[in-house]
C-alpha cells in the first residue's frame, strides 16, 4: 500500500502584505519537497497571522515565535515532514 503524502497548510493575513512570502514559500517547497508532499494549501486571513501547518498540525506560528525568514520556515518543514516519517 502506497504512503499517503502530506499536506502543508500556509494561513497568511492579506491585510498585512503577507501574499508575497507565502507565495515564495509555496515555490519553495514545491521545488524542495517534489514528490514528498500532496500539496501546499494556501488560505489568506487576517489579524496578523501567519502559520504553517502539516496536515492540519501546527509547525509554526507568528502568535507564539514572531514572523520566520524563508529559511527558518523552510527548515521547520523539512524537521517536520522527517518527524513524520519515522512516526508513520
Amino acid at each position: 500500500m502506497a504512503q499517503r503524502l502530506p499536506t502543508i497548510g500556509i494561513e497568511y493575513c492579506h491585510e498585512c502584505g503577507y501574499i508575497g512570502f507565502a507565495m515564495k514559500l509555496t515555490e519553495g517547497l514545491l521545488k524542495s519537497f517534489e514528490g514528498q508532499l500532496a500539496g501546499v494549501l494556501i488560505t489568506p486571513s487576517t489579524g496578523g497571522a501567519y502559520e504553517i501547518t502539516l496536515d492540519k498540525r501546527t509547525i509554526y506560528s507568528t502568535f507564539e515565535e514572531g514572523f520566520p525568514t524563508q529559511e527558518e520556515a523552510m527548515e521547520r518543514v523539512r524537521t517536520a515532514l522527517t518527524e513524520a516519517a519515522v512516526t508513520a
